[in-house]
């Protein structure tokens, strides 16, 4: 009996984790799409970079080919960059079992400030720090900018700013770079 009682909560509670996203899907899907960064055009090759994680790995864009790569271009006392975080955060989470999916965060902060931040407030993406040099590459002064990146490093979905529906478009955005071939 004790068993059928967690088993009618884990089916309830999955159907309940379902009708959510499908009003997340509803209430996001007919909001219109962020708008675009002026940082980037969608369908141009994003430049290369390579650079240290904050756990001493390198990072190399040109390796990440074949993958579709989700950037996040922030910083701590950024107030929207911290919003996003727990939405940004269950993306991760979503894709944690599949390879053809990367994270990664770049933050202005130094690696001490980025580590004491991130043991606070978890980010489930890998992240670099220092990343000034970085944001200068690509022109970037606003702030969170988000990018996905197709199979083919080729920019698939840029944002920059807070909006609501900015995780709803990254998922969908993934999504269907995933379904575009090499």
């Amino acid at each position: 009996m004790k068993h059928s009682w967690l088993l009618l909560f884990l089916v309830c509670f999955d159907i309940n984790a379902y009708s959510q996203k499908g009003n997340d899907d509803l209430k996001y899907g007919k909001m219109p799409k962020p708008a675009e960064s002026t940082y980037f055009i969608t369908g141009q090759m994003l430049k290369s970079f390579s650079a240290v994680d904050v756990n001493g790995n390198k990072i190399m864009l040109n390796d990440l080919k074949g993958k579709v790569v989700v950037i996040n271009f922030w910083f701590i006392e950024c107030p929207p960059c911290r919003m996003e975080i727990p939405e940004l955060n269950k993306i991760a989470v979503k894709y944690v079992t599949d390879p053809g999916v990367v994270f990664v965060a770049i933050a202005m902060d130094d690696k001490d400030a980025v580590n004491k931040f991130i043991k606070t407030n978890p980010f489930g993406y890998r992240h670099i720090d220092n990343g000034k040099t970085l944001a200068g590459l690509y022109k970037i002064n606003l702030f969170p900018t988000n990018i996905v990146l197709d199979k083919n490093g080729k920019v698939f979905f840029h944002s920059s700013g807070y909006a609501p529906n900015t995780p709803y478009w990254i998922t969908k955005s993934i999504e269907e770079a995933k379904q575009k071939s090499l």
